[in-house]
C-alpha cells in the first residue's frame, strides 16, 4: 500500500507549476518542468510535503499553480522515493504526465504571512514521526 492509500476515497498528490509553464503544459497537453526533464520523472508532493515544497522552490513566485491528481489513475508509473535532504517518501511518476489527467486546479498567490522554511521542515518531520511504526 502506498503512504496515502486507504479509506477508497480519492488520494491526491499535487505538482505546483509557474503560471508560464502551466501555460506551456495547457498549449502542449504535457505537463513537464526543467527540473522533471532534467531527473527524468515528474516531481510530486503529497499534502503534507506542499508548505515545504512551496517555500523551497517558489519563494520568488506571487503566483503558482497547483494541480491535483488522482493517484490511483498514475498506475505503476508512480514510485514513491526516499528524498535524503528532506527525508520520508516522495511520489515521482516515471512517464508523461497530460495535463488532461489534473483532477483539479487552483491559482495561489501569496499571502502577507508565511511560516519561516525551518518552521516548515519541522512540522514535515514531525508528521514523518508520526507516520512510523512505534
Amino acid at each position: 500500500m502506498s503512504p496515502t492509500e486507504g479509506d477508497g476515497a480519492m488520494s491526491l498528490l499535487f505538482k505546483v507549476l509557474t503560471e508560464a509553464e502551466w501555460a506551456v503544459a495547457q498549449r502542449t497537453g504535457v505537463i513537464e518542468t526543467a527540473l522533471d526533464a532534467r531527473d527524468g520523472y515528474v516531481h510530486l508532493s503529497s499534502a503534507h510535503q506542499l508548505p515545504l515544497t512551496l517555500a523551497r522552490y517558489f519563494d520568488g513566485h506571487e503566483t503558482v499553480v497547483l494541480l491535483a491528481l488522482d493517484q490511483t489513475r498514475l498506475g505503476k508509473s508512480l514510485v514513491f522515493e526516499p528524498s535524503p535532504p528532506r527525508g520520508g517518501l516522495f511520489p515521482h511518476v516515471y512517464r508523461s504526465l497530460r495535463a488532461a489527467e489534473v483532477a483539479q486546479q487552483w491559482m495561489l498567490t501569496r499571502r502577507a504571512f508565511a511560516l519561516p522554511e525551518q518552521v516548515l521542515a519541522a512540522s514535515e518531520a514531525e508528521i514523518l514521526r508520526d507516520q512510523s511504526p512505534c
